[in-house]
């Protein structure tokens, strides 16, 4: 081999091996937890959703089916009820989710079926869009179009409204019965979005979607998901929760979602199976909890970290309900036996050099 040719060949080993050594671990840190302090006449029976702007945490909170948007700052001290409930023009009937989107707070009614803009500063509604028929799990704002995604639905997840022409204009991402029977009882189908690019999960799937909105393309990206297992359902074909039904959804695998974190996009999948005792699950099964670490640029997965029942039982982490992006927190929500009853547990995600 000619000199030249070696030297080439040893820089490009050189340059793989110094890759591979830079790759970066993903670690984390549970913080210090938060406990809400509720106030008269804004008492909490359950928290859905948290998001954080600056010093402040947004709750989505109340009695299931009749939520309110509440303020409380990060030693979980009440600050005060955003918006009203009702019909008005500035109301919600119950407060769903919210996301952050040029400098404004979007409300999704989950009852109503409206999206409301506030104002981080002032807290107050500033817009309102009220003309969609279908309920979502998240959503994206990119004016003129809202993106939903519907993992309740057999025929596609994806479908784009024209805030303009006030109809659904394009749907995306064909889905089958096991994505609709999984999302019922698990927080599926949150959405990450880039540029033009929208991130999205099938329930039954252990893999990353990637829909090009330019070009109207979906890629496929398979992950590295250890007992990930999802069977065809072969109980009644209503989506309702079935006896048959809570014994699929709670005997196979689960992929929420994806989120956008500054340490990339982040996966959260359920594996694993609860132990039954009659109709309802008992708690002590071998469920657990994973989070998938995906590179924005390459789409490669960088980072897989696992948490068993024991685990998630005993620091708290049983109900996911929000993140914060900036700071790749993810916020999970308990109820105490001693007051205050809320408690709300910070997990936050690092990306460090990989030892050597």
């Amino acid at each position: 081999m000619p000199p030249l040719m070696i030297v080439l060949l040893l820089g490009l080993i050189a340059s793989a091996v110094q890759a591979q050594q830079q790759r970066p671990r993903v670690t984390f840190r549970l913080e210090q937890p938060i406990l809400l302090q509720e106030q008269p006449g804004a008492y909490i029976q359950t928290v859905t959703s948290i998001t954080r702007t600056d010093s402040l945490l947004w709750i989505t909170g109340g009695r299931p089916g009749n939520t309110a948007l509440y303020v409380y700052d990060l030693n979980g001290r009440f600050i005060q009820q955003v918006g009203e409930q009702g019909d008005g023009p500035h109301a919600y009937r119950s407060a769903g989710f919210l996301r952050i989107f040029q400098d404004t707070l979007w409300l999704w009614d989950n009852m109503g079926l409206r999206l409301l803009g506030i104002d981080p500063k002032t807290r107050q509604v500033v817009q309102r869009y009220a003309d969609f028929s279908l309920n979502c799990q998240d959503f994206i704002y990119r004016y003129p179009f809202v993106i939903f995604s519907h993992s309740q639905r057999t025929s596609q997840f994806i479908t784009l409204f024209d805030l303009r022409h006030k109809r659904y204009v394009e749907s995306f991402g064909e889905g089958q019965y096991e994505d609709e029977i999984l999302s019922l009882m698990a927080g599926t189908g949150h959405l990450a979005y880039l540029d033009s690019l929208v991130y999205f999960a099938r329930p039954s799937q252990p893999a990353l979607y990637r829909l090009n909105l330019r070009t109207r393309q979906i890629q496929r990206f398979p992950l590295e998901v250890p007992g990930f297992t999802a069977a065809p359902y072969e109980g009644p074909r209503v989506p309702a929760l079935t006896p048959q039904a809570v014994r699929y959804i709670f005997t196979h695998s689960v992929n929420r979602g994806v989120w956008r974190t500054r340490t990339g996009l982040v996966l959260l999948v359920d594996t694993g199976a609860f132990q039954f005792k009659g109709f309802s699950p008992v708690s002590n099964g071998n469920r657990s909890l994973n989070f998938v670490i995906v590179d924005f640029r390459t789409l490669q997965q960088i980072g897989y970290i696992h948490f068993e029942t024991d685990f998630i039982v005993k620091n708290g982490l049983n109900q996911f309900v929000g993140w914060d992006p900036e700071t790749a927190t993810f916020y999970f929500y308990s109820v105490r036996e001693e007051e205050p009853l809320h408690q709300i547990t910070p997990m936050r995600f690092y990306l460090e050099p990989e030892a050597h």
